[in-house]
């Protein structure tokens, strides 16, 4: 009887389908991980670039605003290559509180508009509304 030293071949066949087994699910955890990082980023975009677009789209809205008549707006913004593009409709339109020696009519100032807004970006939408003041 020889006193051999090492491992046979089914041994080492064994160990590497194992071996490689792991490493096909390990690599398959990874790209999946991966995948869920790219979504979570993307979204994050989305997320934290809207209160910037909020700021420019009430900007602009107070900008194209007209005292004398509240009527429906629209328009563009682009940050951070997410197009941004919003419908504003009146929901108010009055004037200031009225003093004790104002006349009683009163001219319409103020206007409260609810703002419809779609924010795309290459494929991906999304919708949001919010309300706003203009004087």
């Amino acid at each position: 009887m020889h006193n051999e030293k090492g491992f046979t071949l089914i041994e080492v066949l064994v160990a590497s389908v194992i071996l490689f087994a792991s490493l096909a699910l390990i690599s398959d955890l990874f790209r999946g991980s991966m995948l869920t990082a790219d979504k979570a980023a993307n979204n994050a975009d989305f997320y934290q670039t809207h209160p910037a677009a909020i700021s420019a789209i009430k900007t602009s809205l107070r900008d194209k605003f007209d005292r004398r008549d509240a009527k429906p707006l629209s328009g563009e913004v682009y940050i951070f290559g997410i197009i941004y593009k919003w419908q504003a409709e009146p929901i108010k339109y009055e004037s200031r509180q009225r003093f004790f020696d104002d006349p009683e009519n009163l001219p319409a100032r103020f206007a409260i508009y609810r703002v419809q807004v779609i924010a795309s970006k290459n494929s991906k939408e999304q919708h949001f509304s919010f309300e706003v003041s203009a004087w």
